[in-house]
């Protein structure tokens, strides 16, 4: 039952994170959001290529 508890207080820091920037710049998280689907599209492809061997 760790992990759950792990899960959820990242996603609760993750977007208390989120807010704070919201506050400061929309451009900044707008840059972050960007580049974490970059990093997450990225990942997936890999992973697809790695299926497809």
């Amino acid at each position: 039952m760790k992990i759950p508890v792990i899960l959820l207080t990242t996603t609760f820091s993750y977007q208390n994170l989120l807010r704070i920037i919201l506050k400061e710049q929309r451009s900044l998280i707008l840059a972050i959001l960007t580049t974490q689907l970059a990093t997450i599209t990225a990942s997936f492809a890999s992973v697809s290529k790695s299926i497809d061997i």
